[in-house]
């Protein structure tokens, strides 16, 4: 049997899975021992045919258990799959379309559900989702969706020393990173993710432990090859590549991330000697745009489509602004689709040709690194395209093709990496992904005192925005009614709503002069005190955590007002305002 790829930083880590081999003839044929001893969360134990039985969920479309959705999350991780077959209760046995030395990382991606619980719930997966039985080290035991999602520690998981320590763990979505910290300072909550990077300081001052590492992430823009687009020209995306300040980027972090120079950092086994420095030149951007034939009478016209929130996103709003502002500063108009998260993501698993990614150029999805594949190869290889690969702008070329295909082939570690800093060099001297972004340094927070309660996470908000002639996702255009809805139904935070309201004040009042007096902390002090309410069950109404405005020719006793009249009019009567405001 041959050597088998490891995690990076060393040997592949076992889990439920004991041991694995590959053919020395073929490289196709993976031998997978399971550990004995793992159960599901419903008791039922983990062997050969529960395997068998989650690969044919994404596999299988004859399979009872097939399931679309699943299939279309997961269809990258099993293209590389021919078929697989029981050997023993414990042992299976992995066929590949071709030799292919990622494989064990590919795997590593299937989730894997208990077959028993599918049965007990009548084989619907959407149940399942619900009460699902996996064999992590916490449990499921009540999910309210998009609300909160109540954990309890499994204490027959198999790795002893993974056990957790707290009986039950309690995660709220909350998109807005202030009302995460409000709520950790308050202690509501026992710590959060990502809290805004103005915050820090103020969190330590309080006597928050806040916690950053290190880990393989980036926060990028992959751009869109198809035809049209003006990312065809290198002298582009070189240019795009130097425009963004991205020192000022992890400024803007508070220093809770790093300046990328690639899609792995410097230091990396797959770095490489790239001849091309990522770095911040608006003069040389300048210059690439005018020999690319663009210029003041022919700005470079963008459109990227981002999310409000989600997985690594970390602060998209504000970083997205700040880049637009670098390109504005060399020439470059940017605009934005905003979408929620998962509409992010259906985006780029259908590819940048799609329909509803017509005039798309670039695509802000953060992305990892943790293996080989996600990494490099699924995405810069021109026969990874959406839905078997990441490659969502379809990149295609063939000095990097041939390098990815020889990185697929080759088992031996070492040589593997030497193979795969061959293709990050290539990349990033022809900008292959235009990945303009920091490196990830996720910041987190919790008290002095883990108590085990409650986690706040954060979550994505919805809604609709016009840009241009389309209709796309953006909670600042929802009608009061539909926004009450939402609300209402827990799909749309009253905080987020305040939040991105004040955004696009801040944004535009300077030149619509429409608000005389904007209160934006009593704003956002209200809307969390609403989201609370409605998360506790009191909903007062249809219009309850809805923000609104105040014409001016009311008196609320509390801001200035003056009716757009001299204070002095004979006929304003303050003392009756005053009354009618406190009634």
């Amino acid at each position: 049997m041959g050597p088998v790829p490891r995690r990076r930083g060393g040997p592949a880590a076992p889990g439920a899975r004991h041991r694995l081999d590959v053919d020395d003839a073929t490289k196709a044929v993976w031998t997978f021992t399971l550990r004995q001893g793992v159960r599901f969360h419903d008791g039922t134990p983990f062997n050969a045919d529960a395997v068998l039985f989650n690969l044919a969920k994404l596999m299988d479309k004859d399979a009872p258990q097939f399931d679309p959705a699943q299939a279309a999350q997961g269809a990258s991780y099993v293209a590389p799959l021919k078929s697989a077959r029981k050997i023993d209760d414990f042992t299976v046995e992995i066929t590949a379309k071709r030799a292919d030395a990622v494989i064990p990382y590919q795997i590593a991606n299937v989730t894997m559900s208990g077959p028993a619980n599918w049965e007990r719930l009548g084989r619907d997966w959407n149940r399942v989702a619900s009460q699902p039985a996996g064999t992590g080290p916490w449990k499921l035991d009540r999910l309210v969706p998009r609300t909160r999602a109540e954990l309890v520690r499994n204490a027959d998981y198999w790795d002893k020393a993974r056990i957790p320590k707290v009986d039950r763990q309690i995660l709220l979505p909350v998109p807005d990173p202030n009302t995460r910290v409000a709520a950790l300072l308050s202690g509501q909550v026992d710590w959060v993710e990502a809290p805004p990077p103005d915050a820090l300081d103020r969190l330590r001052a309080s006597g928050m432990q806040v916690m950053t590492n290190k880990y393989p992430h980036i926060w990028p823009y992959i751009l869109s090859y198809e035809e049209g687009s003006p990312m065809l020209d290198l002298r582009v995306r070189k240019a795009v590549n130097l425009a963004i300040d991205r020192d000022g980027i992890v400024e803007l972090l508070g220093g809770t991330a790093m300046p990328a120079k690639g899609m792995v950092y410097p230091a990396h086994p797959w770095f490489g000697s790239p001849s091309f420095d990522i770095k911040y030149d608006p003069a040389a951007a300048k210059a690439l745009l005018a020999e690319a034939g663009y210029g003041p009478q022919k700005p470079l016209k963008l459109l990227f489509a981002m999310s409000t929130s989600g997985s690594g996103q970390m602060q998209p709003g504000p970083m997205n602004d700040f880049v637009q502002q670098n390109m504005a500063d060399v020439g470059i108009k940017l605009d934005f689709q905003v979408l929620e998260w998962e509409a992010l993501r259906a985006r780029r698993r259908a590819g940048a040709a799609a329909p509803d990614n017509k005039g798309v150029i670039g695509l802000n999805n953060s992305w990892g690194f943790w293996d080989p594949d996600i990494g490099l190869i699924n995405t810069s290889w021109s026969t990874m395209g959406p839905p078997a690969g990441f490659n969502w702008g379809h990149f295609s070329d063939p000095e990097a093709d041939a390098l990815a295909a020889q990185a697929k082939s080759t088992f031996d570690p070492a040589e593997q990496d030497k193979v795969l800093a061959k293709l990050h060099t290539r990349i990033v001297d022809h900008v292959g992904l235009g990945r303009a972004r920091p490196q990830s340094a996720r910041p987190r927070a919790q008290g002095a005192r883990l108590r085990g309660g409650a986690v706040l996470v954060p979550g994505p908000h919805a809604g609709q925005r016009r840009i241009g002639r389309g209709m796309v996702d953006d909670i600042a255009f929802l009608s009061a009614a539909e926004a009450g809805r939402r609300i209402a139904a827990g799909t749309l935070s009253p905080v987020a709503l305040v939040q991105r309201m004040l955004d696009r004040i801040a944004a535009l009042n300077d030149r619509l002069h429409v608000y005389i007096t904007v209160v934006a902390d009593a704003a956002l002090t209200a809307a969390a005190r609403a989201e609370a309410e409605i998360a506790a069950g009191h909903h007062r109404g249809p219009l309850h955590g809805v923000p609104f405005a105040v014409k001016d020719n009311y008196f609320t006793g509390r801001h200035p007002h003056d009716r757009g009249l001299p204070p002095a009019w004979p006929g304003r009567r303050p003392a009756l305002e005053m009354e009618l405001a406190s009634a």
